[in-house]
């Protein structure tokens, strides 16, 4: 699909010619997952503390922890090759990654953590969507997963949290 490569391309040819945009997206693609590890720790800590019920404190655990297994075993035998292993493209990061696309890990980790959050407390919850939001066009951008990749993630980790931690 030529298509791909086409708009790709520009995609690249933006970030090659606004250097400032290209260290923005790298700064965002790298550090953005520790808002995510500083919020969950302070979501179980906070929940230990406060002396939530050792249900909360489970599903916060347990809801984030089997989701992640189940769509890491998931990754493995699907296999979807990455954009950079279809098509022609040299991706804004650079990664030796090969297959495991689908779904974006990092992203369904992001919606799951942003779920908890929005179990807990509503506002840091939708601070994270936002942020997983974010997380999810840099991956995009850079090159290492499709969009299919990273929707089909926050699809799961919506449905996850949402079962897992007001349904159940």
């Amino acid at each position: 699909m030529k298509n791909y490569e086409t708009n790709y391309k520009k995609i690249t040819d933006y970030f090659d010619k606004h250097e400032w945009a290209k260290k923005a997206l790298i700064f965002l693609y790298r550090f953005l997952i520790i808002p995510f590890v500083i919020a969950y720790f302070f979501l179980l800590f906070n929940s230990i503390y406060t002396k939530a019920s050792y249900l909360v404190i489970a599903k916060l655990i347990i809801v984030p922890a089997t989701t992640f297994v189940v769509i890491s075993i998931l990754r493995l035998a699907l296999d979807a090759r990455r954009p950079y292993e279809i098509y022609d493209i040299k991706p804004i990061i650079e990664k030796k990654k090969k297959r495991q696309s689908m779904p974006s890990r990092h992203v369904l980790s992001a919606t799951l953590i942003a779920g908890c959050a929005m179990y807990i407390n509503p506002f840091l919850g939708i601070t994270l969507i936002i942020l997983t939001v974010i997380m999810a066009i840099t991956r995009v951008l850079a090159g290492v997963h499709f969009i299919k990749d990273v929707v089909v993630a926050i699809i799961i980790g919506i449905l996850s949290s949402y079962i897992g931690l007001w349904i159940l």
